[in-house]
């Protein structure tokens, strides 16, 4: 480990506490397609916090892998696989969410953003791929600043 390392992961592990705790409300406050509400989109009021939170959370990753992962090539390779299996996993997802969507007849008044569609942004795949993106980006910075 480095000097401050203790004093980083404070941090670390309050935004990424908050931020995770953000994207499990926004998943669980997401209306049911087939029992659709007039109470609009409730998660709405917590996605941006959430948003601060987990861009918070993820400069503090990259700022900890940048000092503890610098120049380990595995730590690359291993990112890079998980970035691909996390993207196939996210493709599918929204796939099936697309499909359950699809068979309703008002899917063509909502769209995309609606309250029907939060998880499709505020899931545990978009959550480790960010943290992924971060530790692949902070490896890609020491390598830059090496030549």
């Amino acid at each position: 480990m480095y000097k401050g390392f203790k004093s980083d992961v404070v941090p670390l592990l309050f935004f990424g506490v908050l931020s995770a705790i953000g994207f499990f409300l926004i998943y669980k406050m997401t209306a049911d397609p087939t029992n659709p509400s007039g109470n609009g989109n409730p998660a709405i009021l917590i996605m941006i916090p959430t948003i601060l939170l987990y861009l918070a959370f993820l400069y503090w990753i990259y700022k900890i892998s940048y000092k503890v992962f610098t120049g380990k090539k595995w730590i690359l390779i291993g990112s890079l696989v998980a970035a691909v299996l996390l993207l196939i996993a996210e493709i599918l997802y929204v796939q099936s969410v697309e499909k359950s969507l699809e068979s309703l007849w008002y899917f063509d008044k909502i769209g995309w953003f609606s309250q029907f569609t939060n998880k499709l942004y505020f899931n545990g795949i978009t959550f480790f791929i960010g943290v992924t993106l971060a530790v692949m980006l902070s490896f890609l910075k020491y390598e830059l600043s090496r030549r």
